[in-house]
């Protein structure tokens, strides 16, 4: 498992950070959260949880001038070779200043998916077993209001 601080192009950022004894450490922002996460982390914890949570953190922290990167089998648990079943979820992106808007770091299946669900109200899973089919046989094609009849 590789796990490093920050894309080719970006530079990983120190910070003094606090300590529980009340005193600072200098820690690059991806050592300061993994390490926190690690601490936090129970038995069948995978390397998927915990990068997910500490990617996000140092994003924040460096607002969005860092993003740390991962290679390697990610549903692998923690420091052992068992690998999990992936865990199907769409990652939370981002919530806005008041919180009262999210964003959702999904793809255009999903996107088409939860506009079909509000413009047919319960024919949805008909049009989805369409859209998917169409995504796993590489016939989809990006909806816009142009074709965006050929679902119904």
């Amino acid at each position: 498992m590789l796990i490093s601080g920050c894309r080719d192009e970006e530079l990983a950022a120190e910070f003094l950070w606090p300590l529980k004894d009340g005193s600072t450490a200098r820690h690059g922002a991806l050592t300061y959260f993994l390490a926190q996460a690690l601490d936090r982390a129970t038995a069948g914890t995978t390397y998927r949880t915990v990068f997910e949570d500490v990617a996000a953190k140092v994003t924040q922290v460096r607002q969005g001038k860092q993003h740390p990167q991962m290679e390697g089998k990610s549903d692998r648990v923690l420091f052992g070779l068992d690998e999990l079943p992936p865990m199907r979820y769409v990652r939370l992106a981002g919530v806005n200043d008041a919180g009262t808007a999210v964003t959702l770091a999904a793809g255009a299946a999903l996107l088409v998916a939860f506009v079909l669900s509000l413009l047919t109200g319960g024919a949805l899973w008909v049009q989805l077993e369409r859209l998917m089919a169409q995504v796993q046989d590489g016939t989809f094609s990006a909806v816009d209001f142009d074709n965006f009849d050929q679902f119904f």
